[in-house]
């Protein structure tokens, strides 16, 4: 059976949905309703950003996406595929929005955890720090997201736009390092109250290990934005213009897995 990315994300889908209702339902007999914190709350919106995030990838995957698609080569298309590529170039803004909405929403949910956990500690005050962080640069995201390209038609109209608009390399540019950073400024608060925490060693690796996924977030991204960067979409979904077999991966689908185990 052939490789199928699409079929990879509904597969993490359901296991990250499932880790979300494991976690509410944790909570619940932990804390109880009255004792849920900022977390707690925003866990509903990443289990909406997620679900709106797959249902967009559906869409490209099914109807195709305006990319670098030029003019003259647009306007050969028949109406039916122009509509096609349209809907998929209105899903890929949907996508993007729901994506950060999504990644932004888990940095918070972080930052509400670290909150609670710094109770009385000097870290609060980076906990403060990062929290500001995260949300002026998720409203700044947001903004060039929509921004962009004016009218914002332009975004998948590809006779009124241009390759800049299309193409989403701005997105990749900006967003990608920015997403490490904050990444990095949260990895930053729990490890040195980790290290000065006096726990048995084992322990302390054991709580390590676990923040270790951090560190294969913040590689996901990198070779995410990488890749993207360096290989220009088709139309159609999931086709490449590139040489990746000279960096060792004969499957390109490979390479577009890594921006689907971001979210999960």
């Amino acid at each position: 059976m052939a490789y199928s990315a699409i079929a990879e994300q509904w597969a993490e889908y359901g296991v990250g949905m499932a880790v979300f209702v494991l976690r509410i339902i944790a909570r619940i007999k932990v804390v109880g309703l009255k004792g849920f914190s900022g977390d707690d709350y925003l866990i509903p919106f990443a289990m909406l950003f997620y679900t709106t995030q797959l249902v967009t990838h559906q869409i490209i995957h099914n109807d195709g996406l305006i990319i670098a698609i030029k003019p003259d080569t647009y306007r050969q298309y028949s109406e039916k595929q122009q509509q096609l590529a349209q809907i998929g170039g209105k899903a890929n803004i949907g996508s993007w929005i729901s994506y950060l909405s999504l990644i932004w929403t888990l940095k918070g949910c972080m930052v509400f955890l670290y909150y609670r956990l710094t109770t009385g500690l000097k870290a609060r005050k980076l906990v403060h720090i990062t929290g500001a962080v995260i949300l002026t640069t998720y409203i700044g995201l947001v903004l060039m997201i929509l921004l962009n390209c004016r009218p914002i038609s332009k975004n998948w109209t590809s006779p009124y736009g241009t390759e800049y608009c299309v193409n989403n390399i701005p997105h990749f540019i900006v967003l990608g390092p920015i997403n490490v950073l904050t990444d990095i400024m949260l990895l930053c608060i729990p490890l040195p109250l980790i290290m000065r925490a006096r726990l048995p060693l084992r322990r302390k690796l054991i709580i390590s290990v676990l923040l270790g996924g951090g560190f294969f977030l913040i590689i996901a991204v990198i070779l995410n934005n990488l890749f993207s960067l360096m290989y220009k979409y088709d139309a159609l979904y999931g086709t490449f213009h590139g040489n990746f077999v000279k960096f060792g991966i004969e499957n390109p689908s490979f390479v577009l897995s890594w921006g689907t185990r971001e979210t999960i």
